[in-house]
């Protein structure tokens, strides 16, 4: 069986393991920092995004551990605000730490592989060699 190899941790790797176990397809992650966490503040959820991650039995989870608005703030580094906007389906706001915990709940723990840096890529008869 191949095995598909991710890399990078964050709300995409994690996101892409959770597709790849649910059709029954290997896969290993590979994070070069030390735990699996993000910085930065919130990130919006929309409703389409939502109703895929129900696919995952996550929906209840992000709505209990985030809030639902339809009105927002977008703010740069300093938080100033930059735009105030709003949106007809109400979207769901999480913190990314918080998502990421969800995203890893449900994932094998020998799947990922901290402290693991991706410095080449050797593509040789169609396959990648990793290291």
């Amino acid at each position: 069986m191949k095995t598909v190899n991710i890399i990078g941790g964050g709300i995409g790797g994690l996101a892409l393991a959770n597709s790849l176990q649910r059709e029954g397809i290997d896969f290993r992650i590979f994070e070069q920092a030390a735990q699996l966490t993000e910085v930065g503040a919130a990130i919006s959820i929309s409703k389409a995004a939502l109703d895929i991650l129900e696919k995952f039995g996550y929906r209840t989870q992000i709505e209990n551990a985030g809030y639902k608005t339809r009105n927002f703030h977008i703010s740069d580094k300093n938080l100033k605000i930059i735009r105030v906007t709003s949106t007809e389906s109400p979207v769901t706001i999480i913190h990314r730490a918080k998502l990421i915990d969800i995203l890893v709940s449900n994932l094998p723990r020998e799947k990922i592989h901290l402290n693991s840096k991706l410095t080449v890529i050797k593509n040789e008869n169609d396959f990648s060699d990793l290291s």
